[in-house]
């Protein structure tokens, strides 16, 4: 919500860079797999295979809204799976 009230002003900075898509979402799945571990719950991170290999944004506030939302998930799911698709729709 405080991002959002930043957006919202006018007032968040975007670190905008190139960055290995695929690379940030391992990263991502290994956080959220401590996460499951031990519970009735499965976690699938399913990469589209025409995901590149570098895109454009801010890394860093992307891995964290993925974590946020795949926490939130892991949290309200007592059993059953959980999953994440990434893909890549082009212009």
């Amino acid at each position: 919500m405080l991002s959002l009230s930043k957006i919202e002003a006018g007032k968040l900075q975007l670190d905008v860079r190139p960055f290995d898509p695929d690379a940030m979402l391992r990263v991502v799945e290994e956080i959220v797999a401590v996460r499951v571990k031990g519970r009735p719950v499965k976690l699938a991170v399913v990469r589209d295979t025409e995901l590149p290999q570098a895109v454009s944004g801010d890394e860093g506030k992307l891995r964290q809204i993925l974590i946020n939302l795949l926490g939130n998930a892991v949290k309200f799911t007592d059993e059953g799976s959980i999953t994440l698709r990434a893909g890549w729709v082009s212009d």
